[in-house]
């Protein structure tokens, strides 16, 4: 190999709109809006406009100025962000969200993985079209929920977060999962209840529902059916009634 030299220059960036570690922009067309509470932030977030023009409004419907430092409460408090024109808005520190319960009717069009560092102990989409990626980055461990559906229970158009079914193995308190439709969610029984092990939940059991057959196997096949019974020890899984060593 020829010898080479390397070298450290010092240099300064003076683009505005490049994005700042822990920056989260969102694009709303006029007439949108995006919602956040204050329970859902373990330190203080700022939301700011970008580009075009918005409007903020306090948990009594008064206006507020923008940009606006949001302080995190126990209470259930939200301010709402509303799109005059097109507009891009911009958060702040979104490391510092713990929960993410993100309304159908509101326009939080974002990629998860911009939560990547963040301590999400509760994630839902509710049936958001908008909200996309893949799941490992709002499910794992912290994760408090008992309760998990990911798609629409009618629609087939809600595809918009995928991943493996194993993350869920970092969510130790949940007892009911529902993957529905075309939700993205793929892979096997066993690879979850082994990431359990791993977390040493050794024992457990839960409802599976998955309404579309072929996505989710278990024991090499793909299962379908609501509400069936999913139970493990330390070298068993049995699922519907169906048991195997694995």
């Amino acid at each position: 190999m020829e010898n080479c030299l390397v070298t450290k220059l010092k240099a300064v960036v003076n683009n505005s709109d490049l994005m700042k570690i822990g920056e989260l922009d969102i694009s709303l067309p006029a007439g949108a809006f995006i919602t956040i509470y204050k329970n859902w932030i373990n330190s203080p977030i700022t939301v700011s406009v970008k580009s075009g023009t918005a409007t903020a409004l306090d948990e009594d419907d008064n206006s507020i100025p923008l940009p606006d430092t949001l302080q995190p409460s126990a209470l259930n408090v939200r301010h709402r962000y509303d799109a005059t024109t097109d507009c891009v808005l911009c958060i702040t520190k979104v490391y510092n969200f713990k929960i993410l319960d993100l309304p159908q009717a509101a326009y939080w069009d974002i990629d998860v993985e911009a939560f990547k560092y963040s301590p999400i102990t509760y994630f839902t989409q509710s049936n958001n079209p908008y909200v996309h990626g893949d799941i490992k980055y709002v499910y794992k461990q912290g994760n408090t929920q008992t309760n998990i559906g990911i798609g629409h229970p009618s629609e087939s158009n809600y595809g918009n977060l995928y991943g493996d079914i194993s993350v869920f193995g970092d969510c130790l308190s949940l007892t009911s999962l529902t993957v529905r439709y075309q939700s993205g969610i793929t892979g096997t029984i066993e690879s979850m209840v082994h990431k359990y092990r791993e977390n040493n939940r050794t024992t457990g059991s839960m409802t599976i529902s998955v309404p579309t057959s072929g996505i989710i196997t278990f024991n090499g096949a793909g299962i379908t059916g609501n509400n069936k019974t999913l139970s493990w020890d330390a070298t068993t899984i049995t699922y519907d009634g169906t048991t195997i060593t694995a």
